[in-house]
């Protein structure tokens, strides 16, 4: 055996028969909390949500196996939500004009001629019409009834 094995041989038996000693002592083990971070990871805030301006459920039949709705904000930007009968949820958001009582949808795509919807509001129902690539994409015309907010078919 080389030198150098024996001493640390050695070494190793006299930590091992301090700590046994140790061990037969009546006092108490502190136990040692791991260190907590100093200073937390900063998180990056998130943007308050824009104020809604109204929201319009689905009225008329689809042959979705779920729910849709219109919410509208007041900085003109608005979502198309659709939510299934197992929960799961979709969202389609854009930016919505409005002339009187003609309301035009542009969902936020690569290009904003792509998906389009024309509405008509008309009391407290909205009748939206889609074009014919988001027809071709499952969309359906609908009627929507106003059910939070405030949203007549001539704006203030």
């Amino acid at each position: 055996m080389s030198r150098r094995f024996i001493v640390t041989f050695a070494a190793f038996i006299a930590i091992g028969a301090v700590s046994c000693s140790d061990a037969s002592s009546s006092e108490p083990t502190p136990v040692v909390q791991p260190s907590k971070p100093a200073n937390p990871t900063p998180t990056t805030p998130t943007a308050p949500a824009p104020a809604i301006l109204a929201t319009f459920d689905r009225i008329s039949p689809s042959s979705f196996p779920g729910t849709s709705r219109y919410i509208l904000y007041k900085d003109s930007s608005f979502a198309l939500e659709y939510t299934t009968n197992s929960g799961s949820a979709f969202r389609y958001p854009g930016r919505f004009t409005r002339t009187d009582s003609l309301v035009r949808f542009s969902f936020t795509q690569p290009d904003p001629t792509a998906w389009v919807a024309n509405a008509i509001v008309r009391r407290t129902v909205l009748v939206v019409r889609y074009n014919d690539r988001m027809l071709f994409s499952d969309f359906e015309d609908g009627d929507y009834l106003l059910s939070i907010g405030e949203f007549s078919s001539t704006p203030e």
